[in-house]
């Protein structure tokens, strides 16, 4: 592009819909088919669709442009593909007219054939699937069901370059800056009762008082995940954490590590991730973030926040500085609750105070607050991006945005086109031709299932807590009202179970749905005890169905169930307790 008005013209052209705040996009205005506010170089209708996929293919002897994308799980995307029939899923909004340029095809039965551009590539290490692909949704098959920003942001930068794109995405789930990232020069420091490790050093949180630790006192506190955090003694180099920790062995600033290890590798081995690269040189333009809930839950960490993302800022700019490149550093804001519409100031919603201090934080290193970031950092505001629960796929996941896919695609457009406006200042792109008009019409997908059997996707995981994943085989137990708990809690979508949930269309089989009009909610109501049985145990005293169960200790509950569920009798009068519903 030869000057910011050509951007500003594609910017026009967006097909996002949604209402945004002009301050989240620094000098522009997000593309919408709803004006924006206030600002009145914003105040526009955009109403032109716009086909990302109208793109000029890569010329392979111009320099290979990289931007590392990295965060913790938002990053790593939980925008959610499926069910067609539920709002704020991919196939949902594609029905409904949005994204067309995602899809190449689809058949009768509501397959889609996913769209893919051959002059991004994506490379994806440490993050919750590895691997590398052309961009496209599913680039690794049917493996994944979530998409993250990377996806929009790619088709942006894709557009604006002539030279082929590389986006290298580090990173995984609940990760915070106060431990997993925090940078070089971080002091070990006090906050209430608890004592924090400082750089390399652990355990993550230790007790106010404790001491440096030996190697010979490794294993006293390493009996437990929760005495672990409690510790009387803290190490202070990263190879006594690696040996000393537990479950995980970990050390404060782990993550960052990893990710520079990671991304390192992939630039000294460019061919075996991008294929086409023909040694002409790389640059790299420039690094995304997005993270911060995870700092949010330490109030330690929420304190923190400011100094430790201003070191991390500049500790990449130290490790990345003999690699070429402009590489500027942007990163998007926390945007849990959006704004606050009942305020006049549009202030941040958020669920707690942590959340706002965290977001405060991000928001003022941006390079006209803070003067040392200056032409290098970027914050931009992407709380008009936030969807409430009532439009979305999911419940009870706002730290993931509630599942929705248009959060994900509309907060990677505004990195996209924030980062392409930030190299603008000092860069001139080559024109390219304006895109044609999106079809006027997009294929209806199909809600229902496209094979006749019933059975488990093998390859589909899901995430049971942050960091913690399960395959379909995780819900069906040999305890059968374990296996009703989890059906409900996973399976459907609502509390009463009359919705299948996207997990529920993955483990079909798993989830009890093979059998037909099977309903989980109604088994688990009929599976009870008869509160008048009693039965005489070994030692001649009466008990009701509730004592086999009762125990704290499995293996108890287990010899119980063993000894007296198998007498008819018991098992048929106890059926919730003995677990044979």
């Amino acid at each position: 592009m030869k000057n910011s008005s050509i951007i500003y013209t594609f910017l026009l052209l967006s097909s996002q819909l949604g209402k945004i705040h002009c301050a989240s996009i620094p000098k522009f205005c997000q593309g919408s088919s709803i004006p924006c506010e206030s600002d009145s170089e914003c105040e526009t209708t955009c109403t032109y669709p716009y086909d990302w996929t109208a793109s000029q293919k890569p010329d392979q002897s111009k320099r290979l442009k990289v931007f590392i994308m990295m965060g913790q799980s938002n990053m790593m995307g939980y925008g959610q593909i499926e069910p067609a029939d539920r709002q704020g899923t991919l196939l949902y909004e594609i029905n409904q007219g949005k994204y067309s340029h995602l899809v190449k095809s689809m058949n009768s039965t509501g397959h889609v054939e996913w769209s893919s551009r051959s002059d991004v590539r994506i490379v994806h290490r440490n993050t919750i699937i590895d691997g590398n692909a052309d961009l496209q949704v599913r680039w690794n098959g049917e493996k994944h069901a979530y998409i993250g920003p990377e996806i929009q942001f790619g088709h942006v930068v894709g557009h604006i370059y002539q030279n082929p794109v590389l986006i290298i995405k580090v990173g995984t789930g609940g990760r915070s800056l106060g431990w997993d990232f925090l940078p070089r020069g971080s002091q070990r420091f006090s906050y209430g009762t608890k004592s924090y490790p400082g750089h390399h050093e652990c355990p993550q949180i230790s007790k106010i008082n404790s001491y440096e630790g030996s190697d010979q006192e490794c294993g006293s506190c390493s009996s437990s995940d929760s005495e672990w955090k409690n510790c009387h003694l803290h190490w202070t180099s990263k190879e006594q954490c690696l040996a000393c920790g537990v479950g995980m062995k970990s050390y404060a600033g782990y993550q960052y590590d990893m990710d520079l290890e990671n991304v390192k590798d992939t630039l000294s081995n460019i061919e075996q991730y991008y294929p086409e690269y023909q040694g002409q040189g790389f640059d790299i333009e420039g690094f995304v973030f997005w993270q911060g809930f995870n700092d949010s839950l330490f109030d330690a960490y929420t304190m923190k926040y400011k100094e430790n993302l201003q070191r991390y800022i500049e500790t990449l700019f130290e490790d990345y500085q003999d690699y070429p490149g402009r590489k500027k550093f942007l990163l998007a804001s926390v945007a849990f609750g959006g704004y606050d519409e009942a305020h006049a100031d549009n202030s941040f919603q958020g669920y707690n105070q942590n959340e706002k201090k965290i977001f405060e934080a991000q928001m003022s290193v941006d390079g006209e607050i803070e003067a040392k970031n200056e032409g290098k950092v970027k914050a931009i505001d992407v709380r008009s991006l936030w969807r409430t629960h009532s439009v979305s796929p999911i419940r009870g996941r706002r730290f993931h945005y509630n599942h929705n896919v248009n959060t994900y695609m509309d907060v990677g457009e505004a990195l996209g086109w924030a980062m392409i406006n930030f190299l603008n200042d000092e860069h001139e792109f080559q024109a390219m031709p304006l895109p044609t008009a999106l079809p006027s019409t997009v294929p209806t997908i199909s809600s229902s299932p496209t094979s006749a059997t019933c059975e488990d996707d093998s390859s589909y995981i899901f995430e049971k807590s942050p960091g913690v994943y399960k395959s379909c085989s995780f819900l069906s137990t040999s305890d059968k009202v374990l296996t009703m708990t989890r059906r409900m809690q996973y399976c459907y979508s609502d509390d009463n179970c009359n919705s299948r949930s996207l997990l529920g269309m993955k483990c079909r089989e798993s989830c009890g749905f093979c059998e037909e009009n099977y309903n989980a909610c109604e088994a688990f109501s009929q599976c009870l005890d008869d509160s008048t049985f009693t039965f005489i145990i070994k030692s001649g005293k009466p008990k009701d169905c509730s004592w086999i169960s009762k125990s704290k200790k499995p293996r108890v509950v287990k010899k119980r169930k063993k000894k007296y569920c198998s007498l008819s009798d018991v098992g048929e009068a106890c059926q919730a307790s003995c677990s044979t519903c």
